[in-house]
């Protein structure tokens, strides 16, 4: 028999992704141009573009989704202005997310216990799983 989630299991995680753009010569330095939150269920509870405060050299859309049009003003919040809101909406959760010190290195949250944090990329069992499904997906395409 399945085990039940309970509604207090639920809000103890949120999942976190950021997308980043590039600032300076070729666009080498990761800057926060999108945050986006979501609960346990998946549903959305926060998600922003964010205005950098430098001037974007690389929109990396191809990977990003971010478009300049995305990233003006009225359009966009302020860094300071999401920051606020990631930090509220976590304070106390568990974060949930894959490669997440990028993440979090954007939002300037490297301070965050480790044991709050679940981090996909670190799950060396998924990653041998992914790895497993391809190689079997290639051998029967052959």
């Amino acid at each position: 028999m399945e085990k039940q989630v309970s509604k207090i299991d639920k809000d103890k995680y949120v999942g976190l992704d950021c997308e980043m753009v590039g600032i300076g010569d070729y666009g080498k330095v990761s800057v926060l141009a999108r945050a986006c939150l979501v609960n346990f269920d998946g549903d959305v509870i926060y998600d922003e573009f964010v205005r950098p405060e430098s001037y974007v050299t690389d929109f990396r859309t191809k990977y990003s989704g971010v478009r300049k049009k995305d990233l003006r003003e009225g359009q966009a919040v302020s860094f300071q202005d999401c920051i606020n809101s990631v930090h509220s909406l976590i304070n106390g959760k568990i974060l949930v997310g894959h490669a997440l010190h990028n993440d979090l290195a954007v939002l300037k949250l490297e301070n965050i216990h480790r044991l709050n944090i679940r981090d996909t990329a670190r799950f060396l069992s998924l990653f041998y799983i992914y790895s497993m499904y391809n190689t079997c997906t290639c051998i029967f395409e052959m």
